[in-house]
Formats: C-alpha cells, sequence, structure tokens
C-alpha cells in the first residue's frame, strides 16, 4: 500500500512537470523547430579558404568561387548564378564572433546547412536553394552567400496553391489575417513573374527570404498551423528571426551550452546592415522569435532567457504581434499607398 501511494505520488508530479513545459510553449512549438535535428547537415568552404570577393547583388542566392588566377568568362550554358561573376573582391565587415560573418554591402556568409529531401535550409527554416543547385556549386568549393532580403514591390504579393495542398484552410485564413492587418497586399496570381507558391512539404516549414524576382515556394508539412503560415511569410516578406537582432543580447541571455554547436547560427546576431528593419525596437510577442526552448539539448533547460533571469512567453496569440505589423509597414508603407 505505501508503494502505491509513493508511485501515485511520483506520477502526479510528473504530470505536474509535464503540464507545466507544455504552459511554457508558445504557439510557434519547440518541436517544429527541433524537427531540424533529423536533417542532414552540410558544412560549407570556411571564410580562410577564400579571398575578399565582390559580386553584384542579383538578390538570388550567390556562390563566390575562389580564383588564383584572373577568371575567364563563362560559357552562354553556365548557369546564371555561375555567369555574372567577376573578379572577386569580397569585402568583410569586422565584426565579433557573436555575429555572422557578413559583407560591406549587407551579404550574410552561410558556414552550415541542412538538407530536408530537395530542399537547403539556414537559419533553421529558411530555404536558400535546391538540392541540385546547391550539389552543383559546393563541387566548386564556392563560397555560399545569403544576400540581403530585398522588398516586393509596391507591396503586392502574389500566390498560388498547389492543387493538393495540405493546409489550405490554414493558408487562406493566414493570408486573410495579413491583408486584413498589414499594409501589404497577398492577391491571386494571374500571370506573374514573382510569386509565392504554398506547396505540401516533408518536414516543418520553411520559406525563401524577402522578393527573389521568380517563383519562391513556401513548403508546409501536415503540421504547419496558422502561426507557422504567419511566421514563413514574415520570412516571405523579408524579415529575419527576432532572436537575430544586434541588440539582442540587451534582452535576451544566449544558454550556449544547451544548443548544440551546428544550430549555434540560428541564435547569432545580424548586423543591421543585413536587415530591412534595422531601427526596430526587440519584440518579445514577434511571431518571428524562438521560443525558450527551442532546440534544446536537455528537454525541458532553456535555450533562451530573459537578462533578468526570468522566462518569456513568447507570442501566445498564434498572430502577429502590434511590433510585427508595425515594422511591416515602416519596411512597405501605408496600405493606402499600395492599392
Amino acid at each position: 500500500m505505501k508503494n502505491l501511494k509513493i508511485f501515485i505520488y511520483l506520477t502526479i508530479l510528473y504530470l505536474g512537470y509535464v503540464l507545466y513545459l507544455t504552459k511554457n510553449k508558445s504557439p510557434v512549438m519547440d518541436e517544429s523547430y527541433d524537427q531540424e535535428k533529423n536533417l542532414k547537415s552540410y558544412s560549407t568552404p570556411p571564410l580562410s579558404n577564400h579571398k575578399n570577393n565582390e559580386k553584384k547583388d542579383s538578390g538570388k542566392l550567390q556562390f563566390k568561387k575562389v580564383e588564383r588566377k584572373k577568371q575567364r568568362p563563362s560559357s552562354a550554358k553556365k548557369d546564371k548564378l555561375e555567369s555574372n561573376i567577376k573578379t572577386p573582391q569580397l569585402t568583410l565587415m569586422k565584426l565579433s564572433d557573436d555575429f555572422i560573418p557578413m559583407t560591406e554591402k549587407g551579404e550574410l556568409i552561410v558556414p552550415h546547412v541542412f538538407i530536408d529531401g530537395p530542399h537547403v535550409l539556414v537559419h533553421g527554416d529558411i530555404l536558400i536553394t535546391d538540392l541540385d543547385t546547391f550539389n552543383e556549386k559546393r563541387m566548386d568549393e564556392g563560397l555560399l552567400i545569403l544576400p540581403k532580403p530585398r522588398k516586393w514591390p509596391n507591396g503586392i504579393i502574389p500566390y498560388e496553391f498547389a492543387s493538393d495542398l495540405y493546409t489550405m484552410d490554414e493558408v487562406r485564413r493566414s493570408i486573410e489575417y495579413i491583408n486584413k492587418n498589414t499594409s501589404v497586399r497577398l492577391k491571386k496570381r494571374e500571370n506573374e513573374k514573382a510569386y509565392l507558391y504554398f506547396k505540401n512539404g516533408l518536414n516543418n516549414c520553411y520559406s525563401y527570404l524577402g522578393y527573389q524576382g521568380k517563383k519562391q515556394d513556401i513548403s508546409l508539412s501536415r503540421s504547419c498551423k496558422q502561426p507557422h503560415i504567419l511566421h514563413e511569410i514574415m520570412h516571405a516578406l523579408g524579415f529575419f528571426h527576432e532572436q537575430n537582432r544586434s541588440i539582442r543580447d540587451e534582452f535576451l541571455e544566449v544558454n550556449w551550452k544547451n544548443i548544440d554547436e551546428k544550430y549555434h547560427l540560428n541564435f547569432k546576431k545580424i548586423h543591421p546592415k543585413a536587415m530591412l528593419d534595422p531601427k526596430e525596437d526587440f519584440d518579445f510577442e514577434s511571431i518571428l522569435l524562438y521560443p525558450p526552448y527551442a532546440f534544446a539539448l536537455v528537454h525541458g533547460e532553456h535555450t533562451m532567457i530573459k537578462v533578468n533571469g526570468e522566462l518569456y512567453e513568447g507570442n501566445r496569440t498564434g498572430t502577429l504581434s502590434e511590433g510585427d505589423i508595425s515594422r511591416i509597414k515602416k519596411v512597405y508603407g501605408t496600405s493606402e499607398k499600395i492599392e
């Protein structure tokens, strides 16, 4: 009888602990980020292997190739990503190790990527290219560059659905929410060359960063709900994760010891020069802020905490925060200007 009472007591304690952890997760759940732990990873060539290069900003993925001799013109059959590479001269900013390396033009150097089927990812959920292109370019030992995000012209974003989209209703609700509450407008595609394409994905929820000037996927698994979709649309508009802000350390402390080193890039700071909204305040309620337990090595132990030692709740509404809506307006202007 005594053993039974002890068993019941321990069970209650355990259930209470599980309930506490559940209540301290935001709608953009930790598990949606932790799925990246199951993906293949690849480290790109280190900066030490490369000279300073510079390339005209096309707004697209760029691989900057090491050249010890003057580069010859590429053939007409070469991929466009390689064909306009000229004599390399890459000028890097002088930044501390807690920042992601970047060029003077606001281009981020990508030292590590993750592979999910046909997708190549950085920062947890930002698409950077397809696997075929990545494999072709990495054979050239190229330096992988993520250009500074570009805005959608006039704040108008055409979109199209895959006919078999799992999350059709969730996407429609997300689009309605964006159109009702922000100063950008998502409209059904007519014949536009550049547009968002919502399609099915195997794992997690992914998007390209900013305007790509062509068809760009937002890949959604069955588990992607409205909070996740709004998060990815924010990336498509050109916004990085909130914890990457240069002022982050004034508000959050990162528990680096509880994060696998291969995920450290997700938590490093980004210089304001690489952002569309460099002067915005830090927003604990942003839908782009990681939950406090994201990518934790030890389950139940935080990876980020307020500088005063308190846990933060993050986004609890599953919608954009006032800060998210404000920064969209500052970057894209008012709705009167784009309608």
